[in-house]
């Protein structure tokens, strides 16, 4: 999948109901989207935040890899920039509700 697949994902009125997170294994999200239950997985990842994200409506979502965030980070970690990406879920059209930096992400 591609970051234009994950901005098209069907994540407007979604629900996030869990985060789960343990060290070395993808950072996971379940998100309620039209009563069916879906993961997001995030592969690889080295940083992120949440902010107020359980039972929160998502308003858009955004992929970007030139992001101030995201070079802070991968500086953090000695890590390539281009090989990863800065994943963000907005509560609404400016309001980060969670940002990420992984290489890649899965969805089902």
């Amino acid at each position: 999948m591609t970051t234009a697949d994950f901005v098209a994902l069907p994540l407007a009125g979604a629900v996030v109901v869990a985060l789960s997170e343990r060290i070395g294994t993808p950072v996971q999200l379940t998100l309620r989207v039209a009563g069916a239950e879906h993961t997001l997985a995030f592969l690889d990842p080295l940083a992120f935040e949440a902010r107020w994200l359980l039972d929160v409506p998502i308003g858009a979502a955004a992929a970007r890899q030139h992001d101030p965030w995201l070079a802070e980070v991968c500086g953090a970690f000695h890590e390539n920039p281009a090989a990863h990406w800065c994943f963000a879920l907005f509560g609404g059209q400016r309001d980060i509700r969670f940002r990420i930096v992984a290489r890649s992400y899965h969805w089902s």
